[in-house]
């Protein structure tokens, strides 16, 4: 499963990489010379996802993942920790995201040290 779904991976973020992403992206006169081109985060994304992908593919070769992915050794993996606590600390985690994006949404985003 570990080898497809690194597959998976590598490829989706190849297709971004090499088709979605223009061979040229033009410069705005407004950047400066130093700075780095419009297309550069894009691009350093999609070759990080690409070099993940190809990591998970080589990691799901090894024995110790297979003995890791064992759905009988996920038990070992959680501890004697009880599915409902589980599950409320994922409602909790949920919760809190909700409310990080309702209370930036409210307040707004401060993106500068001098308007806080």
């Amino acid at each position: 499963m570990g080898i497809t779904r690194g597959l998976v991976i590598t490829v989706l973020f190849g297709i971004v990489l090499f088709l979605l992403i223009p061979a040229y992206v033009p410069r705005p006169r407004f950047i400066p010379g130093f700075a780095p081109p419009p297309d550069m985060w894009p691009r350093t994304v999609s070759m990080l996802g690409m070099a993940l992908g190809i990591l998970l593919v080589g990691l799901s070769c090894s024995r110790k993942t297979e003995a890791i992915a064992d759905p009988e050794d996920a038990r070992s993996i959680r501890g004697d920790t009880p599915l409902a606590t589980l599950l409320t600390r994922f409602g909790w985690t949920v919760l809190a995201f909700a409310l990080f994006i309702g209370s930036v949404m409210l307040l707004g985003f401060c993106y500068r040290a001098s308007c806080c």
